[in-house]
């Protein structure tokens, strides 16, 4: 392989990363260092994935939690004794999903607050399902809402933002809305975070009459920003920076056991030559909101659910143009 083809393939590499597990698989894009230690480094969840059958063949659905309990990786509770992981909600929800074409990618994400059904707890938020039944159930519930197979799942501690963006000097993006979360604020415009400043940066939405939406649009700039940086900073050509963000993320991420050295690396033979250009963001529409004490719900627009979910079925979520977002609050 002569050195331009080995580093198209490194690039490719770095999508197939990015795409696997958004922000914090990052780290994984530690070139041939990285990947080598994958199989013996990685967290696996038990019995992560259900028994539904795809209906479609090489297309790929990859579903990415971001765990609100930081410091720690934890698969959830269980309906037997859902407060054994409190604090263990799926707060980010991102469905990522790859055309058998693999000429585009569309990354969905769900609103934790969207009222669905919950196997065997009635209805609730989208968060929820993880707490009681930890990530079989989150797995589940996103498979009936979206009636389609999940492939792979990723789950993400969200400290692993901190030590990712450290690794990488810091994550440059443009803040369309001034905001401040902890002890931070985050001015419009262009603005670098890094390490504690990066988690309140993907963190914060008290401040946003949109709340949650808003707080999911910033999480993609980040995811974005950080992609290209690691495309074209210079990341894979430093050996240094390489292992850095390795060791930042290994005690951050836990995977199916169907993510292994393989699977990355036959998904990275599929996008030599792209760019983070042909990656796709849009949220779940949703169409109103309904408090029940203390919580208040957000209603999925239904229409718009069932154009994704033939998206989905019939591999064309690339023509799906997402309406304008109007999400009511709800926190």
């Amino acid at each position: 392989m002569g050195i331009r083809g080995f580093f198209k393939r490194k690039r490719a590499l770095a999508i197939s990363l990015t795409v696997v597990a958004g922000v914090i698989v990052l780290a994984l894009i530690a070139g041939v260092t990285g990947i080598v230690l994958l199989n013996a480094n990685r967290n696996i969840i038990d019995n992560a994935l259900s028994t539904r059958v795809s209906k479609n063949y090489g297309a790929q659905n990859i579903l990415l939690l971001g765990s609100d309990t930081l410091g720690s990786i934890d698969t959830g509770a269980t309906a037997d004794d859902p407060t054994a992981s409190e604090g263990s909600r799926s707060d980010t929800m991102l469905l990522v999903h790859i055309p058998s074409d693999r000429k585009s990618i569309q990354i969905i994400t769900l609103l934790r607050d969207m009222y669905v059904p919950i196997k065997d707890n009635g209805e609730g938020k989208l968060n929820w399902a993880m707490f009681f039944g930890g990530v079989p159930l989150a797995v589940d519930t996103v498979e009936n809402l979206l009636d389609t197979k999940i492939d792979h799942v990723v789950l993400i501690d969200f400290h692993g933002v901190e030590e990712v963006s450290t690794a990488l000097g810091g994550i440059t993006l443009d803040n369309p809305t001034e905001f401040t979360q902890d002890e931070f604020t985050f001015p419009q415009g262009q603005i670098t975070v890094e390490g504690p400043s990066a988690l309140a940066y993907v963190r914060g939405r008290h401040d946003f009459d949109e709340g949650d939406q808003r707080r999911v649009l910033n999480q993609q700039l980040f995811i974005r920003a950080a992609a290209d940086k690691v495309l074209a900073g210079g990341t894979l050509t430093n050996p240094v920076t390489i292992a850095n963000v390795f060791t930042a993320i290994q005690g951050a991420i836990s995977v199916d056991s169907g993510i292994d050295v393989n699977y990355v690396t036959q998904l990275a033979s599929s996008f030599v030559g792209a760019s983070t250009d042909i990656v796709h963001f849009m949220v779940l529409p949703v169409d109103g909101s309904f408090t029940r004490e203390p919580h208040t719900f957000l209603t999925i627009d239904q229409a718009q659910l069932g154009v994704i979910r033939w998206g989905l079925a019939t591999d064309t979520l690339n023509l799906y143009t997402p309406p304008v977002a109007t999400t009511p609050n709800a926190n």
